[in-house]
């Protein structure tokens, strides 16, 4: 063997066929539900393949005043891209009955070209309920009566 040229071994070619497509990965990301007072519930985000430099994701609420998100944002890097991150989303009172709703976008920041090519629209979104813990309008309006009627009655004996 010791006598073989180069030239007389067989050549193979190979190609190598990256199959890691960027993406943003939801776990955990169907449809939530949130009772109004406090309710909460999360969801886990990574990336789909390994950026070639940080990658910050801002999850936003559509109805702020209905939907909390934290932590305000994700950053991925080479090292973490594929660990998931949790997203905490907390429902808010609003006090004044009526059950609300909110959807869940998602924004990229990064010099990765890979992941700059990504669109809004690309992105994963989450549909939030968030159930009422006052009832009805009309029984929040029976609930406000029997308080505000004694104590009108008695102010108006007592003057």
């Amino acid at each position: 063997y010791t006598a073989l040229a180069a030239a007389d071994l067989p050549q193979l070619a190979v190609n190598v066929t990256d199959d890691d497509s960027v993406g943003l990965v939801l776990a955990d990301g169907g449809a939530k539900t949130l009772d109004e007072a406090g309710g909460t519930a999360t969801y886990t985000v990574r990336l789909n393949s390994r950026p070639t430099a940080n990658v910050t994701v801002t999850p936003f609420s559509s109805d702020w005043d209905a939907v909390t998100v934290a932590p305000g944002a994700l950053v991925f890097t080479a090292a973490n891209w594929n660990t998931a991150q949790t997203v905490t989303l907390t429902a808010l009172d609003n006090d004044a009955g009526g059950a609300g709703s909110a959807r869940i976008t998602h924004k990229l920041e990064t010099e990765a070209e890979e992941y700059t090519a990504l669109a809004a629209a690309d992105l994963p979104q989450l549909a939030v309920n968030v159930t009422d813990d006052e009832g009805s309008a009309r029984d929040h309006l029976t609930r406000v009566n029997k308080t505000l009627v004694p104590e009108i009655s008695r102010a108006a004996a007592a003057s």
